[in-house]
Order: C-alpha cells, then structure tokens, then sequence
C-alpha cells in the first residue's frame, strides 16, 4: 500500500462494519507504568500516554514518602548489565546523570524527561541532581 501511495493517489477500501471495534476511554489509571513489562513495551506505552492521561510511576527513595512522577520520554537501551534487579529497580551507580530502571525479561529503560509532582518538566539528569539513588531505591506503584 505505501509503494503505491507514493505512485500517487489510491483508492480507499470500504470497512466491513462486522469487524469495527471501539477502544474503550482512557482512564487516568492507565497510565502507571507496569515495570515487568519488556522495555520496548513500557517505551511504547509512555508515548501512547502523551498528551493525556500521561504515564506515571512512583520514586521510592529510602526514608522518604513516595514522589509521583510523570514519565515524559523513555527509551529502551541494551547491552546494559543489571544482574537479577527486580523490574522497577533504579540501578546504580548512575552514569553521567541517567536514570536506569530495571524491567521485565532483563531488559533497561532509560527515562530521559520526567515531571516530579509540583514541578516543571526536566531532563532525568537535572532530576537526579537533586535526588541521588542509592541501592533499593525503585520505580513502581504508589503502595507496594
């Protein structure tokens, strides 16, 4: 079909109303980012959140009560070792300021710009400045 969109002009195709579905309404709630899930998947999820409901998760900071964040743009990264981390686990050290989350099948995503609750929209870098993981720190729900 796309060889053929870039011939020209094409003719559409009439859609067997036996076969349309709709997708339900989007809740809020959809968007708490689900760790086990391969990176790719919770890559593909936060783009599919934007603008509106938004994907989100939880910090988990040693100490501290839970800091909601908004997860604007991630990417899955490979070749990245995180040993037998839980999905969710932050993995330190961080390198040069990047925020690695373990997720499921072994996988890594890194969050590139997030928006903690009350703040402005930053790069993960510029987050990390201010809040510095340490071992057993995580991203998930807001109550375990």
């Amino acid at each position: 079909m796309v060889e053929k969109l870039a011939q020209g002009p094409v003719a559409g195709q009439p859609q067997d109303r036996s076969q349309v579905t709709k997708a339900p309404k989007l809740k809020k709630e959809d968007g708490i980012i689900d760790w086990s899930r391969p990176a790719v998947g919770v890559c593909n999820q936060v783009r599919a959140m934007q603008p509106w409901p938004t994907a989100y998760s939880f910090f988990h900071h040693a100490g501290q009560p839970p800091l909601r964040l908004i997860v604007n743009r991630t990417a899955a990264r490979e070749n990245i070792p995180r040993s037998e981390l839980p999905a969710g686990a932050v993995i330190v050290p961080q390198e040069a300021g990047r925020l690695l989350v373990a997720a499921g099948g072994g996988t890594v995503v890194e969050v590139l710009e997030l928006q903690p609750a009350g703040k402005k929209r930053m790069p993960a870098a510029d987050f990390l400045r201010g809040h510095r993981p340490q071992s057993g720190d995580y991203l998930g729900p807001e109550t375990p």
